[in-house]
């Protein structure tokens, strides 16, 4: 387990929420200057046969996202991790109380 790990690990879920969703709208924050930057430069062929109105969605500029955005979906991925295995953990002692009966 790596240190970024063992420190989310004992941050509050509640507050592990609030970072979860900051990190969420920095990743859409880069998903659209990505985006608006390669229309606007031109990166490949397939902006040549965009239409106005037309939403591009091309595997190329998912690949230049991928690559940029690597670290915050990591750190999302993390995150989002901690927070199920909780909520799991959690439910499965809610779980175990009502067996009981």
């Amino acid at each position: 387990m790596d240190e970024l790990t063992k420190t989310y690990l004992q941050i509050p879920s509640e507050r592990l929420g609030v970072l979860l969703d900051n990190d969420f709208e920095v990743l859409y924050k880069f998903h659209k200057e990505i985006r608006d930057k390669w229309i606007r430069e031109k990166n490949c062929s397939c902006i040549s046969n965009l239409k106005k109105g037309e939403i591009l969605r091309c595997s190329h500029l998912k690949k230049e996202i991928k690559k940029q955005t690597e670290k915050i979906s990591k750190r999302i991925e993390i995150k989002t991790s901690i927070l199920l295995v909780r909520n799991l953990l959690k439910f499965q002692r809610n779980q175990n109380r009502f067996d009981i009966f």
